[in-house]
């Protein structure tokens, strides 16, 4: 009975939004039309606050421009950014700024609702097994620091960017409950989740935003396996005891995987692709809280969200806004958005690549974040020079790479946090060469501003990255991980108690080191003063009086 609840349920999500995948395809062949459309939609409704400047001479914004407008919305102004009325602020954290808060209206949410529907239409079309069996989506809740606000932020959890009918679907075909983290620990809530997967052997389908979430649930799995059959039922744990602990043959009806495939995402995809050979492990299309760019078809394109937002795409060389229909294949922009919840313009701060195009509509890659620099020094250490390093770095099993500046002695060095299994001799040497590629960084080194890079081999650090941050996000799914961090205290984080010792010893004998020189320097000062004045005595010295 429940499995046919269950292939009802998502029969019928698949009926809401084949309706909505069905336009999408159609729009597919009229990208020019249809974002034309969007754009006279969203001036229309906004034409009060926009006639001061026309959309064609407004200038591209930052987060920061949009400040002075979100304050007055949470003091209750109206028409601030857009006509429609405010239903929320949700926050959202950059990696390298502080918390934003995004309006959102119900324009907006249809726009997301745009995409959503042909994302998930596809993944039944595409796989129909996907019909007769549970979801997980990896739900994450807003937790947010009080703040003064008329205006409610934050949704209750993801499935709120669904329509209330697929909300209501949703909930009856999701393997794990939403609240299931409520008031509990990260770990605590890992060993909950997997109770509820491992009591669910006709799991279909896994959605999580970065796939490390789900190699590090892998990892509680294998070293807790024992206490979670304790807290199933008799007859499932006695049939799970015989399989072992084997996540392909646990979940053998598992058909698609979907998550975050950025750059630096490649060991955790490839770890997930070892452990289940047999899955699909679909990436994500290019989503932010402002704003969703791309779906993903099938498991190798991400296509524009043509019927969503309008899109516009700046060019790394001219600096000239170029719109979806007119951008060229192979070519770099910075992304570019205006949507229905009152975002004009607006810098997303992603570079993303046109890798060819579904009937006349781009396919958009994620490269890199655009606006993250280490600058301690005017050294400049980028996002995308950071990932370049550790994307290619000559270790084999690489499960975590991240370059972070840390203090050394009185001076900041950068360190490469490494967890692999295999690290070459070389390996410093190879961060340090790769670093000073970079002029600025280089420059710094020459100076003695900074002390030489170096390697800090790691484990379980995926782990303690997320342990480390989830405290003080304001969205626990805001947490990115990226090949670059601005903070300096990471070895706390990630080395073991006896490193950190050694860190500190070694700090302490260096400096004892440059002490004891500094020591010897003014000794033999002192030696060589007083050889000089021995020689000038010696030479006053009557000769007499030293029978020469």
């Amino acid at each position: 009975m429940n499995r046919f609840i269950t292939s009802l349920c998502n029969l019928c999500w698949l009926a809401s939004a084949l309706p909505s995948w069905m336009l999408f395809q159609l729009a597919l062949w009229f990208p020019r039309r249809t974002q034309q459309r969007i754009l006279r939609r969203i001036l229309r409704q906004n034409s009060a606050i926009l006639k001061n400047t026309p959309f064609q001479q407004r200038k591209t914004q930052d987060y920061d421009d949009l400040r002075p407008d979100i304050d007055r919305i949470m003091h209750g102004k109206k028409n601030q950014l857009t006509a429609e009325p405010i239903l929320l602020l949700e926050p959202t954290g950059g990696s390298s700024s502080g918390t934003k808060l995004i309006p959102y209206t119900r324009s907006l949410k249809k726009e997301f609702q745009r995409a959503v529907d042909p994302w998930i239409a596809g993944l039944f079309i595409r796989w129909p097994s996907l019909l007769f069996g549970k979801h997980y989506w990896s739900i994450t809740p807003t937790t947010v620091e009080p703040q003064e606000s008329v205006v409610p932020i934050g949704f209750d959890a993801d499935s709120a960017y669904l329509g209330r009918f697929q909300q209501f679907m949703s909930r009856r075909i999701m393997a794990v409950p939403a609240n299931i983290a409520d008031g509990q620990t990260p770990e605590h809530a890992r060993f909950l989740t997997l109770v509820h997967l491992l009591n669910t052997p006709d799991l279909r389908l896994i959605s999580v935003w970065h796939p490390s979430l789900l190699t590090e649930m892998l990892n509680t799995l294998h070293l807790r396996f024992e206490e979670l059959l304790l807290a199933l039922p008799e007859h499932r744990a006695k049939k799970l005891r015989a399989i072992g602990c084997n996540p392909a043959l646990i979940w053998k009806k598992l058909k698609v995987i979907s998550c975050w495939s950025g750059p630096i995402s490649r060991p955790w995809i490839e770890q997930l692709q070892r452990t289940f050979p047999h899955t699909v492990i679909q990436p994500k299309g290019l989503v932010a809280t402002e704003g969703i760019t791309s779906i993903p078809l099938g498991s190798t394109l991400d296509v524009a969200a043509v019927r969503s937002h309008y899109y516009e795409f700046e060019s790394e060389e001219t600096g000239q806004l170029t719109p979806l229909w007119e951008v060229k294949p192979n070519h770099t922009y910075h992304l570019i958005l205006t949507t229905g919840g009152g975002l004009y313009r607006y810098r997303t701060h992603d570079l993303v690549r046109i890798t060819g195009f579904v009937q006349r509509t781009p396919c958009i890659h994620f490269l890199t974040r655009n606006n993250m620099t280490s600058d301690l020094f005017g050294e400049k250490i980028t996002l995308a020079h950071a990932e370049r390093i550790c994307a290619e770095l000559p270790c084999s099993t690489i499960r975590f790479a991240m370059i972070a500046p840390e203090p050394h002695i009185s001076k900041y060095r950068y360190a490469l946090y490494l967890e692999a299994d295999a690290i070459p001799a070389g390996i410093a040497e190879y961060l340090e060469n790769r670093l000073c590629e970079n002029y600025h960084y280089r420059h710094a080194r020459n100076m003695s501003q900074l002390e030489q890079s170096i390697v800090h081999r790691v484990e379980r650090a995926t782990e303690k990255f997320f342990t480390k941050l989830s405290p003080n996000a304001k969205q626990p799914g805001s947490i990115k991980m990226t090949a670059l961090r601005l903070e300096t205290d990471w070895n706390e984080t990630l080395l073991e108690p006896e490193k950190i010792s050694l860190v500190k010893v070694s700090r302490n004998l260096d400096v004892g080191n440059r002490r004891m020189n500094e020591l010897f320097a003014r000794a033999n000062r002192r030696a060589v003063t007083r050889a000089e004045g021995l020689d000038e005595l010696d030479h006053n010295i009557p000769h007499s009086l030293t029978g020469e």
